[in-house]
This record gives structure tokens, sequence and C-alpha cells, in this order.
């Protein structure tokens, strides 16, 4: 069930967000999120609790190893540089000389080595750092000694101004020239293209700015980010870091918990990119797929079509090739339970009762055909295939009954109450065959008044409808008619009754032998 491999993942370098967050973190449910230790699974849950981010836990997390131990021990390792720093900056009024002074004393007694791809805990452990967590160091850093600062970013590098509104002093914690790649123009028109079609910018924005210009303004917006979302900076390169390793699980993990932190648009995009890759080898025989399918539409609800084709598939699978009616039903029950979208539920209701109703159908189960069909008719009133297989389902269950009156009055009884069935075809062409069959037995039992009442009104059909009657029943009727009144004495009376009846069915053996055997009586 390889449905997925036309969405193309989008998201394939280092770089970090400056988007305004958006206000939505419903794209990620608490109970979906998977935590790589139960340190992190603390913290992540007190956030999600009590909207309060307790930075220096959440930044170290990100390591599995993490405990409250080694949170103890990072407190203490800032507490002790902070301790050594209040010696000589604690009483200082000049904030450029705070600021000067922080920044040669981390540099000098914690930075070793720089490399992208660390962490927060890296620093205190083995002096490794990138322009992430070092600006974060020093976030802490400028918050206790109440320096104002704003946490910025550029194509390639994060960095703070401290005093923003007066001195504009800018730390730089690592060179913001190396390390980072740079979006080419096939990423760049592939990720406003994103933002166009899910309606984060306006079409008309790109006419009027286009592609890099529209880049330039969304994907590094100048805009001031705190240290919630800073962490969340950290997941998201994390997420990559998976990602290029082909790891799309590890990656979606990650994704969740950097939305989680800072819902901005692209953070949403890497998390809507990594359902795709995840699902694309999947049959959904496991629920937790399914779950991740229903994520994957929360997050990207405007291509209902895949989702719709993903549903079919499952109900090919399950329902009809594999008989796994339970299997089905829960995979149903999922969908209808998450997913609130009426356009959505409307095709996936039409899918599941109309399946049911067709193969209870073949196997002459009538009653639970009906009652499924009633449902998909409920959900789409106007679906013509609900209205076609329901005026099958009306006549077919009536196929056993000889008492052709009855189910006239039936039929009616139908018409009367789904009156879309009025004007069907296919009841239409039953209504004349019941007519022709009534026609027959009368004019057998010599009733010559019914005969040619019921007569009368297959005509009516016939000819105010075009279309198809059975030649069999239309060679029947109209023989027994000429047969009645050749029993009468009739003979020219009768011969008319072979000329209608082959009007209608011009190719019925038995009425062109009749006709010859008429010709003959006549001449």
């Amino acid at each position: 069930m390889n449905i997925f491999i036309r969405i193309p993942l989008l998201i394939s370098f280092f770089a970090f967000a400056g988007i305004a967050p958006a206000q939505d973190t419903s794209l990620v449910k608490p109970r979906d999120i998977h935590y790589t230790s139960d340190f992190e699974k603390k913290y992540f849950e007190s956030f999600l609790n009590t909207g309060k981010a307790d930075i220096i836990p959440l930044a170290i997390s990100l390591s599995e190893l993490s405990t409250d131990f080694e949170y103890k021990k990072t407190e203490e390792a800032i507490n002790a540089l902070i301790a050594e720093s209040d010696k000589k900056i604690l009483n200082e009024k000049d904030v450029s000389k705070k600021v000067k002074f922080l920044f040669g004393k981390v540099h000098s007694s914690l930075f070793k080595r720089y490399d992208i791809t660390a962490h927060f805990e890296k620093i205190f452990s083995a002096g490794i750092y990138n322009c992430v967590t070092a600006s974060m160091l020093y976030a802490f850093l400028f918050e206790h000694y109440s320096i104002p600062y704003k946490i910025m970013e550029k194509p390639r590098h994060v960095y703070l101004i401290a005093d923003p509104n007066d001195k504009k002093i800018v730390v730089e914690s690592t060179d913001p020239t190396s390390g980072y790649f740079l979006p080419n123009d096939k990423f760049k028109k592939e990720y406003v293209d994103y933002l166009v079609k899910n309606k984060l910018v306006a079409k008309t924005d790109l006419e009027l700015f286009g592609y890099d210009a529209l880049f330039e303004k969304t994907y590094y917006a100048d805009e001031k980010i705190n240290l919630k979302q800073l962490v969340g900076l950290q997941y998201y390169n994390s997420a990559v870091e998976f990602l290029n390793a082909k790891e799309y699980t590890k990656t979606l993990y990650q994704a969740q918990k950097a939305y989680v932190l800072y819902p901005c648009d692209r953070n949403r995009f890497l998390l809507t990119g990594c359902y795709p890759l995840i699902l694309q080898d999947k049959d959904f025989s496991d629920l937790r797929d399914v779950d991740l399918l229903i994520a994957y539409y929360k997050t990207n609800p405007d291509d209902k079509s895949i989702f719709y084709e993903a549903f079919y598939d499952m109900t090919e699978k399950f329902l009809v090739n594999e008989n796994k009616h339970e299997h089905y039903d829960k995979i149903f029950n999922k969908l209808t339970t998450e997913i609130r979208d009426s356009v959505f539920l409307d095709k996936v209701y039409l899918t599941y009762y109309s399946e049911y109703a067709r193969i209870e159908y073949m196997n002459g189960e009538y009653k639970k055909a009906f009652d499924h069909l009633l449902l998909a008719y409920s959900r789409n009133p106007d679906n013509a295939k609900v209205k076609a297989m329901f005026a099958t389902l009306v006549v077919d269950q009536m196929r056993s009954s000889n008492d052709y009156k009855k189910i006239i009055t039936d039929l009616d009884g139908y018409v009367l109450k789904y009156p879309f069935l009025k004007g069907n075809v296919y009841l239409e062409q039953t209504y004349g065959n019941l007519f022709l069959l009534l026609a027959n037995n009368y004019f057998a039992a010599n009733n010559e008044k019914q005969g040619l009442y019921y007569l009368k009104l297959f005509e009516q059909k016939a000819e105010t409808k075009d279309m198809q009657f059975n030649d069999v029943i239309i060679g029947t009727a109209y023989s027994e008619a000429w047969a009645y009144y050749v029993r009468m004495q009739k003979r020219q009376y009768a011969k008319q009754f072979i000329n209608k009846g082959l009007k209608y069915a011009p190719y019925n053996g038995d009425l062109q032998r009749k006709k010859k055997i008429a010709d003959e009586d006549t001449n």
C-alpha cells in the first residue's frame, strides 16, 4: 500500500526558525509524543500541563542519558559560573562591561570545540557547543543579571543582541560564516509552494514578490524568539540529524517536540514531511499506523484525496480481500472519531457503508445490505452510486416472490418513502416487466379486462422511457394476448398484439414465429 511516495520531503538542512510562532498546537497531541527518557517525559509533561517551561531540564532532555542527577550537575556548573562572575560584575552598572566579561568568561572556561550537532548538555560535559546552545547559555546568564537581550536569527546563524533598545551589543558565540547549509533554489520554491498551498501566505504575495523575496521574508523573518523557542530549535536540529540518517520515526519524535515548544510554520513543515516517509511502506495492519495517518491528516487537511485513497485501499485489503471485518471496523472508528472534516468523512462513510452493503448483497443478506445503504444515503443523499445500489437492492430482494401485485405495491411504498427512486431506470424497467407478467397471467386466465389494463400500463412505460425491457417477457405477454383472442375467434384482432410485441421486441423469435402463423390465418 504505497500511496504516500508522491509526497515530497522538503527538509534536508540545518537552519533555525525565525517565523513568529502560531498559536495552534493541536497538531501534536500529548498522548502521541514519544519520549526517550523518563527525565524528558517528566519535564515535557510538566510544560504541557502547566504551560510553564523549565528551560534548563528541557534544554538537556534531548540526551536520552539525562537524569535529575545530570540536571543537578548542569545547575551546579551554571551556578559556579555565576558565582565566579559575581565577583567581577555583581555591582557593575555598565551593561557593556557586564556583557564583555560574561562573553570572555564563558569562552575561556567552557567552550572548547564547535560542533553543529552539539546538544546543550555537551557544553558542561565536554566543552562542545554551537550557536544555538551557546546562545542559550548566554541567555541564561543575561536573565540572571537582568541584562535585556533578544535572540536573533540570520540565514546561517543564531546570535544575541544585548541591551537591544540602547547599546545593541551583538553577542556572536561562534563563527557565523561556517557550518550551515544555504537552501538552494529548488528548496526555496518547494518551501514557498508549501506555504501557499496551506494558505500560510497568499498566492497574490507570491505573484507580487516572487519566490526569492517571499522565501527571505518568511523563512528569515526578523522576529525575537524566546528561550523556550530556542530549546525548540535544538529539537528541530536533532530531528534533521535523524532525517539525514533516514531514521524517519525518530525524526517525527523530535519534530513533534520541536513543534510543541515552537509551533512555527517551519516546524509544522518539518512535522508534515515526516509522516509520508514513515507511512510509505505501511499496510495499516497495525492500528498505530492508522494513528499516524490521522496525525498526518491533521497537518495536511487540504490534500484530502491521498487520505481517502488510503482508506479505499484499506477497504479493499481488509474488508474485501482478507475478510478482516473487525480490524476494518476499528480503522473506520478511529478515523470517524478523530477526524471532524465533514467532506472527508462523507467519502469515508460512503465507502464504508456501500462496500459493506455490496458484500452483503452478494451474499444474499438483503436486510443488512439495506440497512447499510440507508446509512450511506443519509450521509450522501445525492450520490448516484448509492441511489443505483439502493434501487437494485429494492428490486432484487423481491425476486423470490411471484406475487406480482404485492411487489408493485411494495415498490410504490418504497418510491413514496424514498422519492429519489422515482424515475429510476431500473425500477421503471421492473415496473414494466411486472406489468407484462401480470398481463400474461390475466390473458392466460381469460381475464381480458385486466390483461389489457396491464398491457396498457407497460406501453405507457415503454413509450415514455427510452429503456430496454426483457424481450422474453415481452414475447410471452403479447403471445398470450394473441392466443387469447385466437381462442375467442378474433384472429384479425389478435394479429395486432403480435405486431405490437414486435415493436418492443423486434428480434423475439417466438413473436416472429407467431407472426407467420397470424399472417397465414388472416390471408
